[in-house]
């Protein structure tokens, strides 16, 4: 199938509403670029679980494919940064089908560690990352974030269409500076915790068992999803 990926907001909701909504703590232009995380450990390529505070425990068999694993699971691909989700929608045919698509991030280093992923347009959502460990092999294999803490406060366009104020929204960070010491705040007093853990890596059967995996007979709810391009194995 030709590879197109699914909107970037709506990957965020689907794929990173483990990591965070659409909303939060943003930006109009990239405050990080990939230079900014070379100088840490990168995240483990593979299978990661999510768990958050107060969640139901999940009985999930890692050695099992991921296409069989329970629908509690909340677990995400990490490919050659970007993470890759399944989401419902159809195929060439208009058949129902589970399509792949991804979200590229940059993952900077320092003190706290900041995701920054480009959701729709040109916004730029963040979150921080805490409490890390690193495998044998120097790569990420666990670690926490929690939202960089700010209010609400969309801005929109005003009657005459002139550009929003972001000067009245708390959510919007114009400099790498003034995120980082909100996110050092977030942090030190987190209000919600996600934890993220390294499963193992990704393999052909697993990819096989996503392609068989049983399609709901109800339709997808709304538009349906163009096929993405699949993580190569």
């Amino acid at each position: 199938m030709s590879p197109k990926s699914l909107p970037a907001c709506l990957v965020l909701c689907l794929a990173v509403a483990a990591l965070s909504a659409c909303g939060g703590a943003y930006s109009t232009r990239p405050l990080y670029s990939a230079d900014d995380e070379a100088a840490a450990p990168p995240l483990s390529e593979g299978l990661w679980l999510r768990s958050a505070d107060g969640d139901e425990p999940c009985k999930i068999d890692p050695s099992l494919p991921v296409g069989v694993w329970p629908g509690c699971a909340a677990w995400t691909l990490v490919r050659a940064s970007a993470t890759w989700t399944i989401t419902l929608g159809s195929d060439d045919t208009g058949k129902g089908a589970w399509i792949w698509s991804s979200t590229p991030y940059i993952f900077a280093s320092g003190d706290p560690r900041i995701f920054q992923t480009r959701a729709w347009g040109d916004h730029y959502y963040y979150r921080a990352a805490f409490n890390a460990r690193v495998g044998a092999d120097g790569a990420l294999v666990e670690y926490s974030e929690t939202p960089i803490r700010c209010s609400a406060s969309p801005s929109a366009p005003s009657e005459n269409g002139a550009p929003p104020d972001r000067t009245q929204d708390d959510c919007y960070f114009a400099d790498r500076a003034s995120l980082i010491q909100r996110a050092r705040k977030s942090t030190a007093d987190p209000g919600s915790v996600l934890t993220w853990r390294w499963v193992r890596a990704f393999t052909a059967e697993d990819q096989r068992s996503v392609k068989e995996k049983p399609v709901p007979v109800e339709e997808p709810a709304g538009p349906s999803p163009k096929p993405g391009p699949k993580p190569a194995t």
